[in-house]
């Protein structure tokens, strides 16, 4: 449990002793790799999760509708024979 409580400060540290030993170079380039990442993330990815959501969803409900329907027909419930 302590971990977890320590982990941002944990991340903290290795930030600063990352941007402490990195050239500024390469440090521009993660800031701007990072911009990327967001700009693409704050565009897309709405979408994205709402795409997959649905996909999630109708899944779900065309299961449900087969195998509903195969237990019904097996009972015979909706069977033409059946009164």
């Amino acid at each position: 449990m302590l971990w977890f409580i320590r982990r941002p400060l944990i991340r903290r540290w290795q930030r600063f002793a990352f941007y402490e030993r990195v050239p500024v170079e390469r440090r521009e380039k993660s800031w701007e790799h990072f911009k990327a990442q967001n700009r693409w993330a704050s565009k897309h990815g709405l979408k994205l999760i709402t795409f997959l959501m649905n996909l999630l969803f109708a899944s779900i409900i065309i299961n449900v509708t087969y195998y509903g329907m195969e237990y019904l027909f097996e009972e015979g419930f909706l069977s033409p024979l059946h009164k």
